[in-house]
């Protein structure tokens, strides 16, 4: 028996010990499966960072509020990350705008 062979068959009991049976065939549709691609969610945080600190220069921010800020923005989930940064553009462009009018 090969190693593929040796992990159904133990997946196989251990789910059988729970009463769920999966037939051999569908266990090499598991292991056979694509991997699912999951996208490159660092860069959005690079950016989201990037920001964060143009927005703490702007504020004269000293460094516990940054650490803080990056403390809060690693919190977030990537979806949120990615809104947060989305509004610090928005201010960012909005505090250049009114800038350039003063």
């Amino acid at each position: 028996m090969n190693a593929t062979n040796d992990w159904g068959a133990k997946a196989r009991e251990l789910l059988a010990d729970r009463g769920i049976v999966v037939p051999v065939a569908k266990a090499f549709e598991l292991v056979d499966a694509p991997a699912i691609a999951v996208p490159d969610l660092r860069p959005i945080f690079d950016r989201l960072m990037e920001a964060a600190m143009v927005v703490c220069d702007h504020h004269k921010d000293g460094v516990d509020a940054r650490a803080e800020m990056e403390r809060n923005c690693r919190g977030l989930m990537p979806r949120l990350q990615a809104d947060l940064f989305d509004h610090f553009q928005q201010v960012l462009l909005a505090a250049n705008a009114s800038a350039a009018w003063s």
